[in-house]
């Protein structure tokens, strides 16, 4: 299946999930002050994403999700960038350690530029990187189903002609299969937010490292 075609198919069913919801507590729970922000981190995701199903295609499957879940070592950084929040001295002694994990996997040379899979996966790490500190920041005061309803609707309709141009015919396996992801993107999502209301992005982001 194309990686546009998955990206679309996953934000959609991932959005239809929680449409439930919406008809249940009514359209004012789509209400915000903080539109921007909810763009931002749908756009930053959907990269992260999209990046992902690229690399996966060229890359072994391990390489490719423990590279696209760097996500902790650049998390430090986007939060002093972005936040201008500081970083204690082990922070930063572990983010080189992490770098240097991160150098034996994709072993830099010159083969690199010829395939840079390795480079795409890790650029999807830094896309989830400033992702989750956007997810971070919103769930100061938002409540997760805004959140994600924001998010899933938006990507959704970003990628409806892109997935139109990539569009082709689905077996009921394919299908069954995307239903999956789908399911499962939106529960992790749900379960992404709701701890991001219990502590920040910088203490929550090593146990990415469970995947």
């Amino acid at each position: 299946v194309p990686p546009l075609m998955t990206l679309f198919l996953q934000y959609c069913i991932s959005f239809f999930v929680f449409v439930p919801k919406l008809f249940g507590n009514g359209f004012g729970i789509l209400r915000t002050e903080r539109i921007g922000q909810q763009c931002f981190r749908s756009i930053a995701g959907s990269v992260c994403q999209l990046l992902f199903f690229i690399s996966v295609k060229s890359l072994p499957l391990m390489d490719s999700v423990l590279l696209s879940n760097a996500a902790p070592l650049f998390i430090p950084l986007v939060v002093f960038v972005w936040l201008r929040k500081s970083v204690q001295p082990a922070v930063w002694l572990s983010l080189l350690i992490g770098l240097a994990g991160i150098a034996l996997i994709i072993r830099p040379g010159p083969q690199m530029f010829s395939n840079p899979a390795s480079l795409i996966a890790l650029a999807s790490g830094f896309f989830s990187a400033i992702a989750l500190v956007a997810t971070n920041n919103l769930s100061e005061t938002e409540p997760p189903t805004r959140i994600l309803l924001y998010n899933f609707g938006i990507s959704t309709i970003l990628l409806i002609p892109f997935a139109v141009m990539a569009w082709k015919p689905l077996t009921l396996r394919q299908w069954m299969l995307l239903a999956g992801v789908g399911l499962f993107y939106a529960l992790t999502q749900y379960l992404i937010i709701a701890a991001y209301r219990h502590a920040d992005a910088t203490q929550i982001s090593p146990f990415n490292y469970t995947v």
